[in-house]
């Protein structure tokens, strides 16, 4: 299994969705949401935005007859996000395709962030004063692959070019260590918990997936993504001498940015930025 086949999201407390090739599993979701991703046998779950009320945004590739892309923003989540679903219908009226939009719900229960991945644009409400500046600041240049957001405004946002940004040191200091040394390319997925300090599901391009989390959680991450023998699950209890993800991740730099571009291209077509883009490292600004 490739780890760009891996997705998850935090949503209230207790609730989870973990998505990989054998299996998508959910714990204690809306039940409109687990008859949607039940309706159809759902491939790849490209974004899924859950917070703390059981509103939720979904997009989802799904086998119907062909390979076949659709989304859906529950009723819930029109009310208290009514800046997402104008950006939704004016992304619509102009002909985009909304299976597109990746979509991260905050910890404040009407903030977010929505980003088509294809073609950059975006839309905010209540989000960091940091989160919008950096996303102004790539607007121009780069395209949003994988955003998490957390508590107090921490957040990190990987793009289509394989670099990425965070800030996220005083609610999550030990993921923030953990990108501190992580290098571009390396960094496959990030979601934050944004109920609790410091929770987080994180996926290296050497297969490490670090998980901290609830004990009952970690435990079902364990027991899901051991079925994959290229996976290494580290969990909170589990302390490595060396948690320098670039040194252990055996592909030169080169070799790293090239498998992500090959693992995003059919999600974002035209999206990925020129070559002549310099590249942005991970930093982490207090949060």
């Amino acid at each position: 299994m490739s780890v760009y086949d891996i997705f998850f999201v935090f949503g209230k407390p207790g609730s989870y969705v973990l998505d990989c090739p054998k299996r998508c599993v959910r714990h204690n979701i809306p039940s409109s949401l687990n008859a949607h991703l039940s309706e159809f046998p759902v491939t790849q779950i490209l974004s899924l935005a859950l917070d703390c009320n059981d509103n939720y945004f979904v997009c989802t590739k799904y086998q119907y007859g062909g390979s076949k892309s659709r989304w859906f923003i529950s009723g819930g989540a029109q009310r208290a996000y009514p800046t997402l679903q104008k950006f939704i219908n004016e992304s619509k009226a102009a002909g985009r395709d909304i299976t597109n939009f990746r979509v991260t719900f905050g910890s404040q229960g009407n903030d977010f962030v929505a980003c088509n991945s294809a073609t950059g644009a975006w839309r905010s409400w209540n989000a960091s004063p940091g989160l919008n500046a950096q996303m102004q600041k790539a607007f121009a240049t780069k395209h949003v692959r994988v955003l998490a957001m957390g508590m107090n405004g921490a957040f990190a946002i990987l793009y289509t070019d394989a670099t990425f940004w965070f800030a996220c040191s005083n609610n999550y200091p030990t993921l923030a260590r953990l990108l501190q040394n992580t290098r571009r390319g390396d960094l496959v997925f990030v979601a934050m918990n944004p109920y609790r300090g410091d929770e987080y599901f994180v996926v290296f391009a050497n297969g490490q997936v670090h998980i901290k989390a609830s004990a009952v959680l970690e435990r079902d991450v364990e027991t899901i993504l051991g079925d994959y023998p290229n996976l290494e699950v580290i969990t909170s209890t589990v302390v490595k001498r060396n948690t320098e993800v670039s040194n252990t991740s055996g592909l030169p730099p080169q070799a790293r940015r090239k498998e992500f571009l090959k693992a995003i291209g059919a999600s974002v077509g035209n999206g990925i930025v020129g070559a002549g883009i310099s590249a942005i490292f991970g930093a982490c600004t207090v949060m």
